[in-house]
């Protein structure tokens, strides 16, 4: 991974103004009480997704996002985290989640399609064992709880064309979580080489 500094396109001025906000409500309360209670460090939040914050937000049906304004009121208490491009350092969206709710996660512009997309190709990822196998997390709070090991689908429609390149094993949650990645990548990856934990079953 490149250990340079993350860089942010100059064109998308949407997302300097959002990442903008996301720093002036650095920190707060809930937000150091949210990193504490996920059990990561600094180094790894900025190499892999930049900043956690917890900041209201408001969520509209297409699973999009924005921040609420100053003087307005309401929104959802949510995590938020920055999304890298496949360099590992360009920023080209954000992502968030209600507290409690990760399932429910949605991005601020809808360009991430992955959290991670590096690691698929990374030489860790090349051995064909289970120890050694490439971790699909369901949400981004999982991937965050793993030490951002691994990766996460952000857009479905989007996965196949980067997740199938992976070029060993991948593991996944749990054996349905396991056969919804099978249906994801099918015919593209091999079916065999989805594992789920603990029993390794084949998906």
């Amino acid at each position: 991974m490149n250990a340079s500094l993350p860089q942010i396109e100059p064109r998308p001025t949407l997302l300097r103004a959002m990442r903008a906000q996301i720093y002036d409500v650095l920190p707060t309360r809930e937000g150091v009480a949210y990193r504490a209670s996920l059990g990561i460090d600094h180094a790894t939040i900025e190499a892999a997704c930049g900043v956690v914050v917890v900041a209201p937000v408001q969520y509209f049906p297409d699973r999009s996002f924005d921040f609420i304004e100053d003087g307005e009121t309401g929104g959802v208490l949510s995590a938020i985290i920055e999304v890298f491009d496949a360099d590992a350092r360009t920023i080209i969206d954000l992502v968030a989640w209600p507290l409690g709710r990760s399932d429910k996660f949605a991005r601020a512009l809808g360009r991430g399609d992955g959290l991670a997309i590096w690691q698929v190709l990374d030489p860790g990822s090349y051995a064909y064992s289970a120890e050694k196998a490439l971790r699909v997390h369901r949400t981004p709070e999982s991937w965050l709880r793993a030490r951002c090991q691994g990766v996460v689908i952000l857009n479905a429609l989007t996965a196949p064309r980067w997740l199938s390149a992976a070029p060993g094993l991948l593991l996944t949650e749990d054996l349905d979580h396991g056969r919804e990645i099978g249906r994801l990548l099918h015919p593209l990856f091999d079916p065999s080489r989805i594992l789920a934990p603990l029993a390794r079953e084949v998906a």
